[in-house]
């Protein structure tokens, strides 16, 4: 509850509130005809905002309700999309004879590994656009408890490089099942490089084989023993089309199942009273028995639609807070190490990250908004405009303030750069086993983000817990 400056009181639901199922009060003969098309849940709010006023001793009307349904508009607005890449690995099994070794009991108790029968480029090449993928998908989504949540403006952008990648993909199995011939017989280029591999393999396989070193033996190996070893192995190549059958991508999309939930699950508990209806009529006990089955099952609903839906927005808001952290104490490090200068690497690393914030702050978060606004600006200024100490201070109290709401949200780090781990971050921020809520305000009067409304989530998170002075960081 909030009183603005012409001294009005507001209501500001909390977070469970906003998902509590509340009677709807019924329709007065002189109700006004804007408040006759209020939904349910409307009409229950302005209902329980009745009682509030009566309890206060207020005018209702003098008071403002808010219905903040940025989950369910979130989850409407996008798609969870995830991807199986399907390949040859184009390895087999390696065996004793392949080291030169004789087969014995002993083979049977060792697992010797795996040996080669995709060309080395080609197989560099399947995992880099594997990798590719991935990323490209990582890049345009968030981590969501249901997979990677893809919003609807980033969903043709994220198809468009996919479709390339997977053509990419889908091509290298087209070249190796068009060249399979040439793995077989070449020698030279690319398409040789198994033959070249394994005869090199072949002549050090016979020296073991006969007590002989390798070193000045190697060129006495006979020509038909290195054929034979190097088409022993190749013929273990699979055909061309199960080759080319087995490079293939799966991209799998589906909707977020929680808002059908949450707009159902009152018809389905209507449909389960209706159901029994007979029954309840003949036999008490069974009526008191679907009465309690239906409040049961109300309370596991609103129970896990808390839940879920507490649980995707803490993953949007803690990956780009997390990002925030991420970057800012990693460019901290660096400056450090450089005696405080902001070198091109830091730089373009610091834009990539506006880039990215820019483009996923799907909640609209004005905190982040002003942050990354004033990291473009700090970044294309010329750097005889940058001071170092307030590039410096900026970004301490960028890492701060995220690292204020990873805590809030009880999240820990997650950082790309493992040589810098969260505890020397923290040290860099003057953060220890506490982080001071007056820390934090500094830090974002700093960022002059003080007025701006912090995320949903995090007020709601911070509601339901007595508020301290500190916030304790765990140590990892």
């Amino acid at each position: 509850m909030a009183t603005t400056k012409d001294g009005t009181v507001v209501e500001r639901l909390t977070f469970d509130d906003l998902f509590e199922i509340e009677e709807a009060a019924p329709l007065a003969p002189d109700v006004a005809p804007e408040d006759a098309d209020l939904t349910d849940k409307q009409r229950g709010a302005r209902a329980a905002r009745d009682r509030l006023a009566a309890r206060m001793g207020a005018e209702a009307g003098d008071i403002d309700v808010t219905m903040e349904d940025l989950a369910l508009r979130l989850m409407q607005g996008g798609v969870v999309v995830d991807i199986d890449i399907h390949q040859w690995t184009g390895k087999t099994r390696l065996h004793p004879k392949d080291l030169g070794l004789k087969d014995g009991s002993s083979s049977k108790a060792i697992i010797l590994g795996e040996k080669l029968l995709m060309p080395p480029t080609m197989l560099r090449l399947a995992g880099s656009l594997t990798t590719q993928l991935r990323i490209n998908l990582e890049k345009h989504s968030y981590r969501t408890l249901w997979g990677r949540w893809v919003t609807a403006e980033k969903y043709l952008e994220w198809k468009t490089e996919h479709d390339r990648l997977v053509q990419e993909f889908v091509g290298v199995g087209e070249a190796i099942a068009d060249n399979r011939e040439l793995i077989l017989t070449s020698n030279n280029g690319m398409w040789g490089e198994l033959r070249q591999l394994y005869a090199r393999h072949a002549r050090e396989a016979w020296c073991r084989l006969n007590h002989l070193p390798v070193k000045g033996y190697a060129s006495e190996c006979p020509a038909t023993f290195v054929e034979s070893y190097v088409q022993a192995i190749l013929s273990r190549l699979p055909d061309a089309e199960d080759i080319r059958a087995s490079f293939y991508v799966e991209a799998k999309i589906s909707y977020i199942p929680l808002p059908s939930m949450l707009e159902e699950d009152r018809v389905r508990s209507q449909r389960l009273w209706e159901m029994a209806e007979g029954d309840r009529a003949d036999d008490r006990r069974r009526r008191e028995a679907q009465v309690q089955m239906e409040a049961d099952v109300q309370a596991h609903y609103m129970e896990q639609k808390s839940e879920m839906v507490d649980g995707f927005l803490s993953d949007l808001v803690g990956q780009l807070y997390n990002m925030l952290y991420d970057v800012s104490t990693n460019a901290l490090n660096t400056m450090a190490r450089n005696k405080g200068q902001l070198l091109e690497p830091t730089l373009r690393q610091l834009g990539n990250l506006v880039d990215w914030a820019s483009s996923m702050n799907i909640t609209d978060d004005a905190q982040v908004a002003r942050v990354v606004s004033d990291l473009r600006a700090m970044i294309e200024r010329a750097p005889e405009q940058r001071s170092p100490i307030d590039v410096k201070d900026q970004l301490t109290a960028i890492g701060t303030v995220a690292r204020s709401v990873l805590l809030d949200l009880n999240l820990q780090p997650q950082i790309a750069n493992s040589k810098v781990a969260v505890r020397q971050r923290d040290a860099l921020l003057g953060i220890g086993d506490r982080l001071s809520r007056a820390k934090v305000a500094h830090a974002r009067e700093r960022l002059k983000v003080e007025g701006e409304v912090e995320p949903l989530v995090v007020r709601a998170r911070r509601g339901s817990t007595k508020v301290g002075a500190f916030q304790k960081v765990p140590q990892v």
